[in-house]
């Protein structure tokens, strides 16, 4: 997943902390009694309520400019559900916040107001699908 940000190159620092949703892949073990998830393009795992640290990589490619590596999250729970439905039901969508002091950026992640930021704190899944 990567971000553009051609648009809106600033770095920005979080006055407060910023609610984002995050997709991720749910995975059940031993008949269903033990979740676990991970991170759709990266296989990353993660875990519930844990604060997760990245560094912010940009790169120039063909003239856009783009985030590739960070802690990328969508900005607008629609557009999380919407990335998801295409996967359902084992994409489940996560309500996260970019800790306050956070540095991020605001771009586009196939046409969807995102974020990339250098924390993310994944709180709780809110679909039920």
């Amino acid at each position: 997943m990567c971000l553009d940000i051609s648009n809106s190159r600033e770095k920005l620092i979080a006055d407060k902390d910023i609610t984002c949703y995050k997709v991720l892949v749910a995975k059940k073990y031993l008949f269903g009694l033990i979740t676990k998830y991970r991170t759709p393009y990266y296989i990353a795992k993660v875990k519930l309520g844990r604060t997760y640290k990245s560094e912010i990589s940009i790169i120039d490619e063909c003239g856009s400019i783009l985030i590739e590596k960070a802690l990328h999250s969508f900005k607008f729970k629609s557009q999380a559900e919407k990335e998801a439905s295409e996967h359902m039901p084992t994409w489940k969508i996560v309500e996260c916040t970019i800790p306050k002091g956070s540095e991020y950026y605001i771009g586009e992640f196939d046409y969807y107001c995102s974020y990339a930021s250098n924390k993310l704190k994944y709180g709780k899944i809110i679909n039920k699908f």
